[in-house]
């Protein structure tokens, strides 16, 4: 995907809807791509990236027991598809969906009252290339982080992870240092390896540009961490999180680090 130009399916049963959001969007700036089908979605998807997937709730037409953009963002996520979903829906929210929302990490639940396209884009334009934690880690912790990335990002949040991000052919040190200026929390992972050459340089410029702008370092011990890591001194000063522990849930309080949402 590219960096500057922002991708976006829309998933709707009903043509004129898909034509009227494509507009919409497409005059806003945003390269357009349309499926009518759960189906048709999924092989767009196979074939393209998207920073936001819009999904209709109701892909099967009126029918109040119809969940079918709940089961395509089910698939959307096994699949390891990691863009940002909206769900929209004609009908009332239903309750029961919200165990969706947190799940599969959908970013918002908007009814089609009036204006409600312009409500999409709205949070399109607020969660655009936005990165909600900078994953600090140990090449050799690299599978147990990228675990953590992609339930981060089932529960909405979006991880910036080097290889994910970094773009063959230009300076990753460059890239690593304009992240650590603009980006607004970090985790720290250490594991059994403890941290990285590479890790200690990255840390020491969380701590200085993080504490200027009063963002948190957050101290995440994997569950093959020591029992006594050693740290460096101001990084041991912050509250950790524990995956090494069950009770109280690390997940929960890596997010809350994250968010400042308990």
């Amino acid at each position: 995907m590219t960096a500057d130009v922002c991708k976006v399916l829309v998933v709707d049963d009903f043509e004129d809807v898909r034509k009227t959001v494509a507009g919409i969007l497409g005059d806003a700036g945003y390269s357009l791509r349309t499926a009518g089908s759960e189906e048709e979605a999924i092989s767009v998807l196979m074939k393209e990236n998207f920073h936001f997937i819009v999904i209709d709730i109701r892909l099967h037409g009126h029918d109040d027991a119809d969940d079918s953009g709940v089961e395509l963002a089910r698939m959307i996520r096994e699949k390891g598809i990691r863009s940002k979903i909206i769900f929209v829906t004609g009908k009332k929210v239903k309750g029961e969906h919200f165990n969706s929302v947190l799940e599969y990490g959908v970013i918002a639940y908007i009814e089609k009252n009036i204006g409600w396209i312009d409500i999409v884009r709205k949070t399109i334009e607020e969660n655009f290339m936005k990165f909600d934690v900078f994953l600090c880690h140990n090449n050799e912790d690299k599978p147990a982080v990228k675990e953590i990335a992609e339930e981060l990002i089932k529960r909405g949040l979006r991880p910036w992870l080097d290889e994910w991000e970094l773009r063959p052919g230009l300076p990753w040190q460059e890239l690593v240092e304009e992240q650590i200026e603009e980006i607004k929390s970090s985790a720290v992972f250490v594991g059994e390896s403890g941290l990285g050459p590479w890790q200690e340089m990255e840390v020491r410029g969380l701590l200085s540009e993080f504490v200027k702008r009063k963002c948190p370092v957050i101290p995440a011990m994997l569950s093959n961490a020591p029992k006594k890591p050693k740290l460096p001194l101001f990084l041991r000063e912050m509250t950790w999180v524990d995956f090494r522990k069950e009770d109280p849930d690390p997940m929960q309080r890596l997010i809350w680090g994250i968010t400042g949402k308990k």
